[in-house]
């Protein structure tokens, strides 16, 4: 039974570094194990951040057909990854990998802060999954939740 990450497949993954090159070396001589390394870990930051307002892991839903987990979930789970590999494997390969790919990361994480700020204001969601109530006896889109955090503290 193949596992499920949030990011998808290994060829998801290369999708976004298909154009990455660092020395002679590409995402194709990375193995798969490497990789699955790099999703559980990325699997690992997203649940850590939606774990205050959402049951983690996350439920897939079917769209179209499509079985997926919801959007923007994938989207930057693989942009983690991507960033995770060419810190890591690449790094080895060549000290001074792009700042590009930290950025990347970095951009992805922001992202999902900014997507879980809007859940807290009321002016997101994500499909398919169920918000955690503050209060046990309260339906947690009727409870206030806390202030978003201020932006430039994420």
């Amino acid at each position: 039974m193949p596992v499920n990450y949030y990011s998808g497949t290994i060829e998801d993954v290369q999708a976004v570094l298909r154009n990455v090159r660092v020395g002679e070396n590409r995402i194709s001589d990375i193995s798969q194990i490497d990789v699955e390394k790099f999703q559980k870990e990325a699997d690992a930051i997203i649940n850590s951040i939606l774990l205050p307002l959402f049951r983690t892991p996350l439920f897939k839903i079917t769209r179209n057909g499509e079985t997926t987990y919801p959007h923007p979930i994938p989207y930057i789970a693989t942009r983690i990854v991507a960033s995770l590999i060419q810190q890591s494997v690449y790094s080895e390969i060549e000290p001074n990998t792009s700042e590009n790919t930290t950025d990347m990361g970095d951009k992805a994480i922001r992202e999902l802060k900014d997507f879980v700020a809007g859940i807290l204001k009321g002016s997101r969601g994500l499909e398919g999954q169920r918000l955690k109530a503050r209060n046990r006896f309260v339906n947690p889109r009727a409870a206030p939740n806390e202030a978003p955090p201020d932006r430039t503290s994420l």
